[in-house]
């Protein structure tokens, strides 16, 4: 049983966010070994695109967000908007609220939005929102199709995510997975 360090709501072995409040869950804790070894290790970096009807482009300052591939998921990435109103505050590891300026950034975006996850050794895309829709466009498909919640998207060098609407008010990110 594990519990949520901020809500106390209890889930089963296993969980890695609480459904609640979007807080990562700490497995029950194993002994592991420690190895010292230091190598060169791969980054994923999560690059804003557009914003809204927005492109940016070259010149424009870039936006992006690049953590170890190694630990990118675990505990999982929350990809949101901050919300200080809330006990305890809601603040995403990917903070796309400052780049909602001018938009309604209620209507775009939910506090959790989606959460990147380490399955299998791999990250992976998976939805928080109801409310909000998250699509995944894997790098020569047609079109972004939408997240269903609780269903893990494998992500891949290149692949974009868009939350929100494409058509309309909409945040498209990409993923690059840099190796060493």
């Amino acid at each position: 049983m594990i519990t949520c360090p901020s809500c106390g709501k209890h889930f089963k072995n296993g969980t890695l966010v609480c459904d609640q409040d979007g807080s990562p869950l700490s497995p029950p804790s194993q002994p592991k070994a420690i190895v010292a070894v230091q190598q060169p290790v791969a980054t994923m970096e999560i690059i804003v695109e557009q914003v809204g009807d927005r492109e940016l482009v070259a010149g424009d300052v870039p936006i992006s967000f690049t953590f170890d591939l190694e630990s990118a998921g675990d505990p999982p990435l929350r990809i949101g908007r901050k919300d200080d109103t809330t006990v305890p505050p809601i603040v995403p590891e990917v903070d796309l609220l400052p780049l909602l300026v001018g938009l309604n950034a209620e209507r775009t975006l939910s506090r959790i939005q989606a959460v990147i996850e380490r399955r299998d050794d791999k990250p992976c895309l998976r939805t928080m929102s109801d409310r909000h829709t998250t699509y995944h466009r894997r790098t020569g498909a047609p079109k972004a199709r939408p997240l269903m919640r609780d269903v893990y998207v494998e992500l891949q060098d290149y692949d974009s995510i868009y939350i929100g609407n494409p058509k309309r008010s909409h945040i498209r990110l990409r993923i690059r997975i840099l190796h060493p």
